[in-house]
Parts: structure tokens; sequence; C-alpha cells
């Protein structure tokens, strides 16, 4: 008599965390979004940005896999030249993107609370209004799987 045994292998994928993905964009265009991360087989750890010009209102938008995050559509009214981190929400509208002020350089908070990962992950950034021309920044923590 033979005894077949099945053997079930867990998967684990190894991430390798990667250089900062950076954008920043002097004298950006109203409603035009800015690429910050446009990567494969990746994983995101933050999401922060800036805007140098006084009065603006900044909106971050993440497509993961084809299903797009974004704000309420209001942006969030950015006080010139403070961080803020991109967090998103699952206990009010599930999948919407909300914003809070962060302290430069604490983006290893881990903002999202837990990692956010797709097959294709593209971050983008723009400024909805156009009340001056100071530079907006993005910077995403990320890891890509090997």
């Amino acid at each position: 008599m033979s005894v077949t045994r099945h053997v079930t292998v867990i998967y684990r994928p190894i991430w390798s965390a990667q250089p900062k993905a950076v954008v920043s964009q002097p004298n950006p265009i109203q409603n035009q979004w800015y690429s910050v991360l446009d990567a494969t087989n990746s994983k995101l750890y933050t999401i922060n940005f800036r805007v140098q010009g006084v009065g603006e209102t900044i909106q971050v938008q993440a497509t993961i896999d084809g299903h797009i995050f974004a704000d309420d559509g209001l942006g969030i009214a950015a006080v010139a030249g403070n961080w803020y981190v991109t967090l998103i929400a699952f206990h009010t509208v599930p999948g919407e993107l909300q914003y809070s002020p962060s302290g430069w350089p604490d983006y290893f908070n881990m903002a999202l609370h837990d990692s956010l990962e797709g097959k294709q992950v593209k971050i983008e950034i723009r400024k909805i209004t156009n009340n001056g021309n100071g530079t907006l920044d993005g910077v995403v923590c990320w890891a890509k799987m090997t």
C-alpha cells in the first residue's frame, strides 16, 4: 500500500526597499497630475506631499491594479511648506484618501497603517487651485517584490 502526501507550499513574497520615489515640480500647472511613482509589483508604505505656494489646494490619487483611491474631490488646503501624509480610510468612506499634517521627515511612520500592494501601482499629485507658482513636492516610500 502506498500513501500519497500532499504538501502545501505557502509563497511569501520578498520585498526589497527601494529609494524614495520623488517628484519636485516647479511652477505646477493647475489640475495637471504629476506622477510620483509608476511601478509594478510594488508595496506602498507612505505617501507625503507639500506645496511651497500660498493658498493652494492639493490632491493625491493612487491607482492600484486599476482601482482608483481618491479623496472626496475637495483636496486639502495646504499651508505653504508644510508636509502632509496621505491616509487611506477604511472606517468612513472605504478607500477614500484623507490627509493629515506630518512632521518632516516623518514619512517612515507607516501612515497607511499597513502597506498597500499591487501588480501595477501609480501615485500622482496635483494642485486644483491656481493661487501661485510654488514648487509641488511628493515623496513615496515603497518596496518592490524580488
